[in-house]
């Protein structure tokens, strides 16, 4: 994973983080088997966190 960038569900809900203090933003998939899979394919596509791309990749 990148630095600053973060997937929980602290609140109750799965989310990521972009930056290390930063807000989170709600993802609309529960698995984190899942999630984690597309965060790969798209760190292996673009080669960098391209935080749009992959916001959408994750709703």
């Amino acid at each position: 994973m990148p630095d600053n960038f973060r997937i929980d569900n602290f609140h109750g809900f799965p989310h990521v983080h972009f930056s290390a203090h930063g807000k989170h933003h709600e993802i609309k998939n529960t698995d984190f088997e899942t999630i984690y899979s597309t965060v790969q394919i798209h760190l292996n596509t673009n080669e960098s966190l391209k935080k749009e791309e992959l916001w959408r990749a994750l709703m």
